[in-house]
């Protein structure tokens, strides 16, 4: 056909020298051909695997906004824990957002308080159901009897 084309070679050692250069470079191209696409195939698995986790970071940033305002919510509301005779000392406040779920952790110092922990508890639970939260209060000996088991 088209494609064939004749050589003329002086000797037989020739044409064998020939013949397997030829047959070596194309092995060659067709290794080189294979590296280039397992190459090709693993930058596309890398990406796709960025892409997904920025994908997921861009869902956990809708809901963060959201989630900030309710926080900001509870902290503009705090004043109604203290109307009335109680008393109640916030000594740290922390926020985190942990799988699409904002926290906020404070530690407050009921000595001062006229109200008992309950009372307290109480009020905090209708301020959330008010704001549209739920604010969870638990007693120190709780967590001190959990980390010495």
């Amino acid at each position: 056909g088209e494609m064939a084309s004749k050589k003329r070679f002086l000797d037989f050692s020739t044409l064998l020298d020939s013949f397997y250069y030829e047959r070596d470079k194309a092995q060659r191209m067709k290794v080189k051909g294979q590296d280039l696409l397992r190459l090709c195939s693993n930058i596309q698995d890398k990406l796709c695997r960025k892409i997904a986790v920025q994908e997921k970071e861009l869902k956990d940033s809708l809901n963060r906004d959201k989630l900030r305002k309710k926080g900001d919510l509870l902290q503009a509301n705090m004043y109604k824990m203290v109307r009335g005779q109680s008393f109640i000392d916030v000594l740290d406040i922390s926020q985190t957002i942990v799988q699409d779920y904002f926290n906020m952790m404070m530690i407050v110092d009921f000595s001062g308080s006229t109200k008992s922990f309950g009372e307290c508890q109480a009020d905090l639970a209708k301020l959330g159901e008010e704001i549209g939260v739920d604010i969870k209060c638990q007693r120190e000996e709780i967590f001190e009897k959990m980390h010495r088991i």
